[in-house]
């Protein structure tokens, strides 16, 4: 669902009551069932910190913690809820101190997301943070990932990237790439070629960028116009990715991925996943579900789309 117009990821805006009004008409369509929700927050509604606390245990870690974000809480305008966990397995030691990774989001926005939610008729039994949901997407690869190899998950949205790296079906590496969203891409070619978003969204998916890999004669004049167009956001991301990667390979190696799963809407640009292959240094798929015979209207959905929903979902298979 897009956003509507003037709405924003705000409190103020949320307040306005858009979230149930837009949710009550999506609702009103059929087709859905029960009305058990999960929710997923924007990263850019949360802050995601790691910190190094003694050992103790979960109430204490959960004080010191509370404790840190109150001490770095200057130009926070109201208390956070949080949630934190390990960066190592259970009864690994690192000495006086072990890190935690630690995803806080403002009470305000956990307060107003779930009312609207409950004024849409809905109860929301999990308030989900975007590593989680990145880590159960890539689970959900089957026959792919092994438990103990990382595995990276890349989600290309709108507003910006986040790169996410799973062990053991844990979030162990997270870095919110930010100012690399689509929206910039999608707001130059509007401009340049005078399209509406609707357009320039299926110019994207439909003829996109060229191949790097396929002979430059099945390279066609209007992939290569959008190539040049969307340069600069591809430049962006790739920098940053390779500022991520570079990063990993020197402070922690154990974390490199071997491949990496692309989701969101710049997963929906045609050859996308080839052309960050190309450039990164590194191979990118488009995440998908496993295939099974059955299974109806797959092949006509864009599932890199619906990676985080897949993940949100999955929550009610192993509740």
């Amino acid at each position: 669902m897009a956003l509507p117009e003037g709405a924003a990821l705000s409190v103020e805006s949320l307040r306005q009551g858009w979230l149930s009004r837009v949710l009550r008409d999506e609702l009103s369509r059929g087709g859905f069932k029960g009305r058990i929700a999960a929710c997923v927050l924007s990263m850019s509604l949360t802050e995601s910190r790691a910190l190094d606390i003694p050992p103790g245990s979960y109430k204490e870690r959960r004080e010191m913690i509370a404790l840190e974000l109150q001490d770095g809480s200057s130009g926070r305008p109201d208390p956070v809820e949080f949630d934190f966990w390990d960066t190592r397995p259970e009864g690994e030691t690192q000495g006086a101190t072990a890190t935690v990774n630690v995803l806080a989001a403002s009470q305000a926005v956990v307060a107003v997301v779930a009312a609207e939610m409950q004024r849409a008729g809905l109860i929301c039994r999990v308030l989900d943070g975007g590593q989680f949901t990145l880590t159960r997407a890539a689970g959900l690869v089957t026959g792919k990932i092994a438990g103990q190899q990382p595995a990276a998950v890349l989600d290309w949205g709108h507003q910006g990237a986040h790169l996410v790296v799973r062990i053991d079906g844990q979030p162990a590496f997270s870095r919110v790439l930010k100012d690399c969203g689509v929206a910039s891409l999608v707001a130059r070619m509007t401009r340049t070629l005078s399209l509406s978003n609707d357009e320039c969204h299926e110019l994207l998916a439909t003829c996109g960028v060229p191949d790097p890999f396929a002979p430059s004669a099945a390279r066609t004049e209007l992939q290569n116009l959008v190539r040049d167009l969307a340069a600069e956001a591809f430049n962006r991301l790739t920098a940053e990715i390779k500022k991520t990667l570079s990063y990993l390979r020197s402070q922690k190696p154990d974390l490199v991925p071997s491949e990496v799963w692309l989701t969101g809407g710049g997963a929906t640009i045609r050859h996308a996943a080839a052309l960050l292959s190309a450039e990164a240094g590194l191979p990118f798929s488009l995440w998908s579900l496993p295939r099974r015979s059955g299974t109806c209207r797959g092949d006509e959905l864009p599932l890199p789309l619906f990676a985080q929903a897949a993940a949100l979902s999955e929550l009610g298979w192993i509740a």
